[in-house]
């Protein structure tokens, strides 16, 4: 098997790549399965998860101070209709507003901190384990939203953001906010 030739912008063409990763998932390999009568093993949801941790998580230094100058997380999230129809969403403890850098730590630091119990350090999430869940939690049930719990400022401001992913348009928008991220926070340094 010959693998992918390393590039001198690997990490921000990154992106890119996992985008074509997901679309040649939906356009090889979905249709086969779907024409084996095999539709139970279409693992679409699985790969998008993979794909949008790495996305979040591969960089090892972003210039955060980038994003600062975006303000409020809910304006940003109208202005690029991430918030159309619920498709990105969050709630927080805080009472003033979320700027769009806190947003994005949260969400990374949800996944790059996952715990499995509610920490003991922690109170404000209600009984909550903090970084990736879901929705529904029925067995059988197909998967609608991903929930993502984290915090910033010291553990001082819990954030729950959730990403609707019932539909392809929706799991398009997932990676339109990711792509956002990354063209306005340089990556610093080599991964």
């Amino acid at each position: 098997m010959i693998t992918e030739q390393l590039r001198k912008n690997y990490a921000k063409e990154f992106i890119v790549l996992t985008r074509n990763l997901i679309q040649q998932y939906e356009d090889i390999v979905i249709p086969v399965l779907e024409a084996k009568k095999k539709d139970n093993e279409c693992y679409d949801i699985t790969l998008l998860i993979n794909c949008f941790y790495g996305l979040l998580m591969m960089p090892s230094k972003m210039n955060w101070n980038a994003l600062k100058k975006y303000g409020s997380a809910n304006k940003v999230l109208e202005e690029k209709n991430f918030n159309k129809n619920e498709i990105i969403s969050f709630k927080t403890n805080s009472t003033s507003d979320l700027s769009f850098e806190e947003l994005v730590r949260s969400i990374r630091n949800g996944l790059g901190h996952w715990e499995e119990n509610k920490p003991k350090h922690r109170n404000n999430f209600e009984n909550e384990p903090f970084g990736l869940d879901f929705e529904p939690k029925e067995c059988g049930q197909f998967m609608e939203k991903l929930i993502i719990r984290g915090s910033i400022n010291d553990y001082k401001t819990d954030v729950t953001t959730t990403f609707k992913i019932t539909q392809g348009e929706c799991q398009k928008k997932l990676l339109d906010f990711l792509a956002f991220i990354y063209k306005q926070a340089e990556i610093k340094g080599k991964l």
